[in-house]
């Protein structure tokens, strides 16, 4: 729901909102949540505007699903802002669903869009992963992937569904944070 209490399914989604959203895959426990705040809080606290997400990124950089410098290239890019922040592409999505849902990268075969070209080759095979997982559809977004165009809220909606049905059947196993990392 946006903040004017309307549902926009067309709308974007911000860096922040994707990690939150994938916070609810992750799930880490209050304990690990703690530390990993308690590890992170130095770094976290150069982000003002990220405040509300500081324990679900502290997480996020105890469990590597995101590095200390993405969280900097997202704040060079304005996608950290509390107000009007930049949107986060289907590359930077693809690459946080598959870590954080602990997934192999795969055939890039599994891949049937037209502008996999556009496509680095470092997220293939992420996306990959993700098409086999069934959180991304082969054929994408009407045969492209379109990987700098932002995502949609109604299909962040899927695919955060499709991966916490993908995690209940494999759930995804780490061990919990309990010492400063």
């Amino acid at each position: 729901r946006d903040r004017d209490g309307t549902y926009k399914p067309f709308g974007n989604i911000s860096f922040l909102e994707t990690i939150a959203l994938l916070n609810g895959i992750v799930k880490p426990s209050e304990a690990e949540t703690k530390q990993a705040y308690e590890n992170q809080k130095d770094f976290l606290k150069n982000y003002p505007d990220a405040d509300w997400a500081y324990n679900q990124l502290a997480v996020f950089l105890e469990r590597k699903i995101i590095s200390r410098e993405e969280i900097e290239t997202a704040s060079r890019a304005n996608m950290l802002k509390r107000e009007n922040p930049a949107y986060i592409n289907r590359i930077n999505v693809s690459q946080l669903f598959a870590r954080a849902m602990n997934l192999s990268e795969e055939s890039v075969g599994l891949i049937d869009v037209s502008d996999i070209n556009d496509v680095p080759a470092s997220a293939r095979g992420n996306i990959a992963a993700l098409v086999k997982a069934g959180v991304l559809h082969p054929r994408g977004r009407e045969g492209k992937f379109e990987p700098y165009a932002a995502i949609t809220r109604a299909e962040m909606a899927k695919m955060v569904s499709t991966a916490n049905k993908y995690v209940k059947n494999n759930p995804i196993s780490t061990k919990e944070i309990t010492e400063k990392g």
